[in-house]
C-alpha cells in the first residue's frame, strides 16, 4: 500500500508540476498580448482618435481585470520613479538635466509578477537617467 501510494503521490506531482508550467505559460501569452495593446496604445495616442483610445483603455482593461484572475500582476512603474533593479531592468541609460539621477525617464515594456509566488515573470525594462 505504501509503494501505491509513493507512486500515486509522485504521479500527482508531476502532474501538478505540468499544470503549473501550463499556466506559468499561459500567463507569459497573456503578457505578449498586452505588449501588442501597449504598442496599438502608442500609435493611437498620437493621434486624435478619442473615441478609439477610449474603446482601447477599455479592452486594456478587460485584458488586465482577466490576467489578474489568473495570478498575474502589472508592476507599477512610471517615469520619474527612482530605478529599482529588484523589478526593473535599464534597457538604456540617458543623460537628461531634467531628471534625477536613478530616475526612470521612460517605460519601454511593463513589468509582470505571478501574484501566487511573488516571482517576477519579466521585469519593467526602462530608460534610466545617468548623470
Amino acid at each position: 500500500n505504501n509503494k501505491k501510494f509513493l507512486m500515486a503521490a509522485t504521479m500527482n506531482d508531476g502532474r501538478a508540476e505540468q499544470l503549473e508550467n501550463e499556466i506559468v505559460d499561459m500567463k507569459l501569452g497573456i503578457i505578449g498580448l498586452l505588449d501588442q495593446i501597449d504598442n496599438l496604445m502608442s500609435a493611437v495616442c498620437s493621434s486624435e482618435a478619442d473615441d478609439l483610445k477610449k474603446h482601447l483603455n477599455s479592452y486594456y482593461g478587460k485584458v488586465v481585470e482577466i490576467a489578474s484572475g489568473l495570478g498575474l500582476e502589472v508592476i507599477n512603474v512610471t517615469e520619474n520613479m527612482k530605478f529599482d533593479s529588484k523589478e526593473m531592468e535599464s534597457a538604456e541609460a540617458v543623460h537628461l538635466e531634467d531628471y534625477e539621477d536613478d530616475t526612470v525617464v521612460a517605460v519601454f515594456k511593463r513589468g509582470y509578477r505571478d501574484m501566487s509566488t511573488g516571482n517576477i515573470l519579466r521585469y519593467a525594462k526602462v530608460s534610466v537617467n545617468k548623470r
